[in-house]
């Protein structure tokens, strides 16, 4: 199968075929009921712009798979421009690199199970696809060794002796007064979890590369006691994790991810249309986070202060723009920093930003947003974060502070992804601790006219 190359935010030609899909003088023939299928995908996920003979990616990267074509769509973490909008995946100057900060940050948000060893041992020249299988595949294999997910499961049977209870309302028929219907909890490996993963391992086997499927076999082959019945996302949304099964819930995941964006056959049999993809604007702000996070940045810089992040929110401390007659379209910023009386907000925006809609830099949405914001929460300083290489124009960043109407001070600025964050993650953890160092300082310059 072909793989081919494009960007997030990259504009490219195709065209309606009948004969092979494929890449060809830089446009991408398709047939057109992988078109239909593609449509349908970005009603739900929102993932690209589709014209007649255009389609522009937006923030998301991952892997489509287009028929006899991958479509393998990049996060612009480096400088580079290229000419053209789709690539062989060989021509795309530093892959690696984008391919191993993209895990990275997948790991540190736990949205996927990776090792250290395990981006070492990856095959550069796979695509995303193969990628993500193979490490799905190796950890839960790994896991499988030596620890299976399995719980109580009801069971209501007629045996030769009591077990349980007895079901009363059944046990009416003189006739067979000699088997006793029982009610009891058997202790099995048929759980919610295991019939996702085999499931879908079941499913990955019909895509993948050899080494990928004798991998997923061996999943199955440890699951054979589990039933092999078709799942969905929202049976997956169902499942619970406690203590004892929490490490599966990185590979349940990466399960719901596979399902909720692939089109499968009406018997549930097979992957007609899939695709992996994460959005980027919720990768970016949950990495940020947990790097403050995990990294004590926000105790670095402010001492004594609690942090608090949008996904670990309780009602309580929730705030909506709307409060009667009842509470609607919440104020959701991603992270609140509490020093004494002071509040800090920070707010990440993965976007490429629209040079016709900018203001001195920044969107005048954002402003507004975080005007919003700081006004809800008694918040005197805010930060937007955006990527520092998908908003530089001829090199030059974007740094403004501001001072709003009602005298809240607003920082913006951008933190590059360039760096290898496997070799250079105190360099990036470094720029992060400086540029939260902002928030300290009180000279600002108005936001309608710079101060000189």
């Amino acid at each position: 199968m072909e793989t081919v190359t494009t960007f997030e935010y990259t504009e490219f030609e195709y065209e309606i075929t009948d004969g092979k899909e494929r890449l060809k003088d830089e446009k991408l023939y398709l047939k057109k009921e992988t078109i239909e299928k593609l449509e349908r995908l970005n009603e739900s996920l929102k993932f690209a712009v589709i014209g007649r003979r255009k389609i522009k990616v937006l923030n998301y990267a991952g892997v489509i798979g287009l028929g006899d074509v991958r479509l393998e769509i990049l996060p612009k973490f480096l400088k580079r421009r290229y000419d053209k909008g789709l690539l062989k995946s060989d021509e795309v100057e530093g892959r690696e690199k984008i391919l191993s900060n993209l895990l990275e940050m997948l790991k540190r948000t736990r949205r996927l199970n990776v090792k250290e060893t395990d981006i070492a041992m990856l095959d550069k020249e796979d695509d995303f696809f193969e990628i993500f299988v193979y490490l799905f595949t190796k950890n839960l294999l790994n896991l499988l060794k030596c620890k299976v997910d399995a719980g109580y499961v009801r069971k209501n049977e007629e045996l030769n002796f009591v077990r349980g209870k007895i079901d009363v309302k059944r046990y009416i028929n003189p006739a067979r007064f000699h088997r006793v219907p029982c009610v009891f909890y058997e202790r099995s490996m048929d759980t919610p979890i295991n019939r996702t993963l085999k499931y879908v391992c079941y499913l990955l086997s019909k895509k993948v590369s050899p080494e990928n499927y004798r991998l997923l076999k061996q999943i199955i082959a440890i699951l054979d006691p589990v039933t092999l019945t078709p799942v969905s996302a929202d049976y997956i949304r169902k499942i619970t994790f406690n203590r004892l099964n929490k490490e599966f819930k990185p590979f349940i995941d990466f399960c719901e991810v596979v399902l909720r964006s692939s089109t499968l056959s009406l018997q549930g049999s097979q992957i007609e249309f899939f695709s992996i993809l994460f959005p980027m604007e919720k990768l970016f702000e949950e990495f940020i986070a947990e790097v403050i996070r995990t990294e004590d940045l926000h105790k670095k810089v402010f001492e004594d202060c609690v942090l608090q992040i949008q996904q670990e929110k309780k009602e309580k401390d929730r705030k909506y723009f709307v409060t009667k007659p009842k509470k609607m379209f919440e104020l959701i910023p991603d992270i609140v920093i509490k020093a004494g009386n002071e509040r800090f907000v920070i707010d990440t925006k993965y976007k490429l930003l629209d040079p016709e809609d900018r203001k001195l830099g920044v969107s005048q949405q954002d402003l507004y947003q975080i005007f919003a914001y700081c006004k809800a929460l008694k918040a005197e300083k805010a930060l937007l974060l955006y990527p520092k290489e998908l908003n530089e124009n001829d090199n030059k960043e974007i740094e403004e502070n501001f001072t709003l109407i009602d005298g809240t001070k607003v920082f913006v600025r951008t933190i590059s992804l360039s760096y290898d964050l496997k070799e250079k993650w105190n360099d990036f953890v470094n720029e992060l601790k400086a540029i939260l160092k902002c928030l300290k300082y009180k000279q600002t310059q108005v936001l309608v006219g710079k101060e000189t």
